[in-house]
């Protein structure tokens, strides 16, 4: 029950993750959509368990709309397991959320995120259990700039979105619906 959770506590284990957009669709309104666990594509096989949240892998779509080819995948590896990550991703990462993994004979361990080759399908082995985040998609053709949590196309789309931030523009940055009591400031 609730009360019970508030006096002997709980623990959350979670990930925020952003998705920085393709040029064309920086400027798409925000948006968001529940997708059910149920109706997120669950991929199990010799004691791995891939479950596709957004975009598309292992021969499976994910009803989350994505605004372009990405993949985001929770996997979870028992003692012993392994799997093949095809290299049907341009860009392609992994992030053990919890254990260590072997990837392509490289140990990786919790809080850590591997780059992986492009063009190369890569073996990756649990010898006890893990969790990790597989996630990558297709290279954008412009850089991406990054500060905070603005992610731009120029350096001046990300000044622009900070100045509007320093300002508390509502027009541009509405507040988030019973979450007006507190402005964190730009770093």
């Amino acid at each position: 029950t609730t009360a019970t959770s508030l006096t002997r506590g709980v623990t959350l284990h979670g990930i925020q993750s952003w998705v920085a957009l393709p040029d064309g669709h920086e400027d798409d309104a925000p948006a968001f959509h529940h997708h059910p666990a149920a109706t997120l594509p669950l991929i199990e096989n010799r004691g791995v368990s891939l479950r596709v949240i957004a975009g598309e892998a292992f021969r499976q779509r994910s009803p989350v709309v994505a605004a372009s080819p990405m993949l985001y995948v929770d996997v979870a590896m028992t003692a012993d397991s392994r799997f093949e990550f095809p290299a049907e991703h341009e860009e392609r990462a992994v992030y053990v959320v919890d254990g260590t993994v072997q990837i392509a004979g490289t140990a990786v361990a919790s809080g850590q995120l591997a780059s992986l080759t492009p063009g190369v399908t890569t073996g990756i082995h649990a010898s006890a259990a893990a969790r990790l985040m597989l996630l990558g998609g297709a290279r954008f053709p412009t850089p991406r700039h990054i500060h905070w949590n603005f992610v731009a196309s120029t350096q001046q789309r990300l000044d622009a979105a900070g100045q509007a931030w320093r300002v508390r523009n509502r027009e541009r940055f509405p507040d988030v619906p019973g979450d007006d009591q507190e402005f964190m400031p730009l770093p």
